[in-house]
């Protein structure tokens, strides 16, 4: 039970620390811009993987979280790990998508669409360099 609580608390403050790095902030009521912070679900018949990394370099910590939800935003899987390691930020957010998708072919949670902030790996990916 622990474990699910510390789960849901990293899932809070992922969406917190989110909306403060990706949402635009009206700078006149200094409100959230609610179109701009809204989840898009994947398109019709896929489910979306959300993957995020953090790296701790003084404790040598590298943490992924991911969740899984089908296109109506249900959420089908949701899990956070930190890993003793002391990768670069990029391959630790490689790593957090490969998790992600491993997670669903697991699960049984197929075809998957991937969500993920990091542009540099975006753009490897579409490039066919990873």
């Amino acid at each position: 039970m622990i474990v699910c609580l510390r789960v849901v608390s990293w899932a809070r403050d992922f969406l917190e620390e989110w909306k403060i790095v990706h949402c635009v902030v009206n700078t006149k009521s200094k409100e959230l811009d609610s179109d701009l912070c809204k989840w898009k679900p994947s398109e019709e018949g896929f489910f979306k993987i959300d993957s995020d990394a953090a790296t701790d370099y003084k404790n040598r910590l590298i943490g992924f979280g991911v969740i899984i939800r089908d296109g109506s935003g249900q959420v089908k899987f949701a899990a956070a790990q930190n890993v003793k390691a002391m990768w670069s930020p990029l391959v630790a957010e490689a790593m957090a998508v490969k998790r992600g998708i491993l997670m669903a072919l697991d699960s049984g949670l197929m075809p998957v669409q991937v969500e993920t902030d990091s542009l540099q790996l975006v753009k490897l990916i579409s490039n066919g360099v990873i």
